[in-house]
């Protein structure tokens, strides 16, 4: 089945309406290169005309790169030699040739660092990273990208960091690192959306929907890919719109729904024939040959592989061919046609071990390459070594002369020193006591200073006195406002809640309120921390107050969904461009039903249930809606929240949280805590008494953060924790 990542900076398609383009653009360069009337100008238009042939025409992309660099030197324009240094790399990336390609770059790179061009630092960073991904050097290609994104962060370059995160993501997937892949793509994401970068949204979310699908973590992957989809649509992106609707298709294949996979991949092929995208027909063609398969269809099946195969000849691909051989050995074997299926068998191993050499041979290249870039460095060591040992050589030879012509000076004006010696003392003692009376003025001005900055110190020290009561008061109301252990143990005898703000006061908060004999219990996480979270948990309070106790809502979906309205309409988020929201994780429990009900914004819930055959019992996660209460959601109208059900008639024991606790720093890496972890932790002790459990809780989370070192914020105070925590823990109707 077909997968496709979105890369930014590799163009994979390419229409007679663009080639038109091209070639209009080459004869504008043309005019321009013939009317300009400096060499700096003539150097950049030639560098503009090689990267307009850079795919179309190498050899004469070379040429004009060349030529730039050649009349860059001349005219000593040492910024448009660095460019058409870095343009020549990429004329022998294109053509394959690395060590040349490395050698470029290194070229520009250096003279970038000596003209402290940071933009073209970051850019030649970005090339040599292509260069050694391209030969499965990922970790070298990532240390590029991630020195690139310093400078680029330095610089403010939004655009270039959004481009960069991506491609960091693409390389983190190769390695199998897909969690790390994600956070990197989701980095990009957040960029794309401040710069309205539609097409890099796009991009960006289907390339999240493929980690997730390489995670067969399906139903994340479908939400990302379906995201891709309708920008795409929108933007009339035709060949982008087929990439995403055959991953789609991929994804309802993975989960059986053969039908949609049907549907899906025939929108797709019918785009691509528009396009006239036989590399891509072809694939098509093979995954809808798979999914027809399945279907039992097997006439129709065996006809879009031969449509596969005959495009495959056409345009000289072995792999599609080999791909639709291997999936017709399998269709002819279901429908008993054995001497077919071990024809089609045959072929597809030969193609098999075509393929295998072609890429055995491509391999033993890279390595090559790679070996030839190692040789080009070392040599180009060795000859800065020789130089500098000239470079030296001439150093010692100049100072000695200069030193004995030094000398020579010195003797000379020895005389005339000794002359001025006497003339100059008079002079300095009157200058002197004018000085001495010049510095008792000064320090009596310092002196003065210095009491009127004791006195501000003390203003300022008293206007710290008076905020810091201000806070502890607010801390004061908002505990007022959270519900008391006492009150809810009346109800849930066996719960913990783990409270630790970050300041005085939090923008985390819990909830607890009884509704028709029925216990809601919440875990809300508001944008920021201190003053401005504190704010947000008073308004998610008094609203939840109002849905849960004057509304009697017990729906935990239609309580989100209510919030995520009130939440929008209190900070009048459609008419300004205030961004603030919440996560939420809500559980509703219905004793008499014996059922657990539960809904969730960006916050999921953590079940564990105890059988007669698993009496350690079993860990669920259930996964909550990928979206939050308002915020940058406020745009979504009639938000929708999913609602999950369970019975508690065994022994049940279930976690909610906010995202404090996990993202914690600290640890021998100085790494973040995470979700799995506190998984992991939280099922290992759960059948322990709560109260051991939060004390648990509080020691493991204190020594992960003992690593770090203390940072001062305004006014002094020592800190390590990074945001508010919350973490609620209950057993229900535990067997004894």
């Amino acid at each position: 089945m077909q997968r496709t990542l979105h890369i930014f900076f590799i163009i994979t398609f390419w229409n007679l309406g663009i080639l038109n383009a091209q070639v209009s653009e080459i004869n504008a360069l043309k005019d321009k290169l013939k009317d300009a009337k400096n060499d700096n100008t003539r150097t950049n238009v030639l560098i503009a005309l090689s990267r307009a042939y850079l795919r179309t025409a190498p050899t004469t992309a070379f040429s004009y790169a060349e030529n730039a660099l050649e009349l860059a030197k001349q005219s000593k324009f040492a910024q448009g030699a660095g460019r058409a240094l870095n343009q020549l790399g990429l004329v022998a990336f294109q053509t394959g040739d690395f060590a040349n390609a490395t050698n470029y770059f290194l070229k520009a790179l250096k003279i970038n660092e000596q003209l402290d061009y940071k933009s073209g630092v970051a850019n030649t960073f970005g090339y040599l990273a292509r260069v050694y991904t391209q030969q499965r050097s990922y970790e070298q290609a990532i240390s590029y990208h991630t020195r690139a994104l310093k400078i680029r962060a330095l610089l403010k370059d939004n655009a270039g960091a959004a481009n960069t995160y991506n491609n960091l993501g693409l390389l983190h997937n190769q390695l199998k690192k897909y969690d790390q892949a994600i956070d990197y793509y989701t980095k990009s994401l957040l960029i794309q959306r401040r710069l309205e970068n539609r097409q890099g949204m796009a991009i960006t979310y289907n390339n999240i929907g493929e980690a997730y699908n390489q995670q067969r973590n399906y139903s994340n992957a479908l939400y990302y890919f379906l995201k891709s989809l309708q920008i795409k649509k929108a933007r009339k992106d035709y060949a982008g719109e087929a990439i995403t609707l055959s991953n789609i298709g991929n994804i309802y294949y993975e989960t059986r729904q053969y039908s949609l996979a049907v549907n899906s991949l025939l929108k797709a092929l019918e785009i691509r024939q528009r396009l006239n995208d036989n590399q891509r027909i072809a694939a098509t063609c093979n995954n809808l040959g798979r999914v027809l398969t399945q279907q039992q269809q097997y006439k129709t099946a065996i006809q879009y592989y031969t449509q596969a195969i005959n495009l495959a000849k056409t345009i000289k691909s072995n792999q599609v061919m080999a791909n639709a051989y291997e999936g017709l050995a399998i269709t002819y074997h279901r429908m008993g046609e054995h001497n077919q299926a071990f024809d089609a068998h045959r072929k597809f191993a030969r193609l098999k071990d075509v393929i295998f050499n072609e890429q055995t041979s491509k391999r033993i290249s890279q390595l090559q390459a790679r070996y030839d870039v190692q040789k080009k460095q070392s040599q180009i060591e060795q000859l800065s070594r020789e130089k500098q040992l000239k470079q030296d050589e001439v150093s010692k030879e100049r100072m000695l002369r200069n030193a004995f012509i030094g000398i020579s000076f010195l003797v000379i004006i020895l005389a005339f020193i000794l002359y001025r010696n006497s003339k100059r003392d008079r002079i300095s003692n009157e200058i002197f006591a004018h000085k001495s009376r010049e510095l008792q003025q000064k320090t009596i001005e310092v002196e003065q200073k210095s009491r009127a900055l004791s006195r501000q110190k003390d203003l300022v020290a008293d206007k710290n006195k008076n905020i810091t009561a201000s806070l502890a008061y607010a801390r004061h109301i908002q505990s007022a406002m959270l519900p008391t252990h006492k009150e809810i143990r009346q109800y849930l005898p066996e719960h913990f809640i783990y409270f630790n703000p970050r300041d005085l006061v939090s923008g985390d908060f819990y909830y607890f309120a009884v509704v028709n004999h029925q216990y809601i219990i919440a875990a809300i996480d508001c944008t920021g921390h201190g003053v401005p979270g504190a704010f947000m948990s008073m308004i998610g309070n008094n609203l939840l107050n109002q849905i849960v106790k004057i509304q009697r809502e017990t729906n935990p979906a239609e309580i989100l969904s209510r919030l995520h309205d009130g939440v929008i309409e209190a900070l009048k988020q459609k008419n300004t461009e205030n961004h603030d929201g919440m996560d939420a994780a809500i559980c509703v429990i219905n004793p008499a039903k014996k059922r657990l009900y539960y809904a969730g914004a960006n916050n999921p819930l953590l079940l564990i249930q105890q059988t007669k055959e698993n009496p350690k019992g079993n860990l669920k996660v259930i996964n909550p809606d990928h979206q939050g209460v308002g915020g940058i959601f406020s745009s979504v109208e009639d938000a929708h929240f999913t609602n999950h059900s369970f019975s508690i008639n065994l022994p049940t024991t279930f976690y909610i949280f906010s995202d404090g606790y996990q993202d914690q720093f600290g640890g021998p890496d100085n790494k973040k805590f995470m979700r799995e972890r506190l998984r992991q932790w939280l099922f290992k002790h759960y059948q322990l008494p709560m109260d051991e459990q939060k004390t648990g809780l509080a020691n493991t989370i204190e020594q992960w953060m003992s690593s770090l070192p203390t940072e001062e914020e305004e006014g002094g105070e020592a800190i390590r924790q990074m945001d508010d925590m919350l973490v609620i823990g209950v057993k229900l109707w535990n067997e004894k």
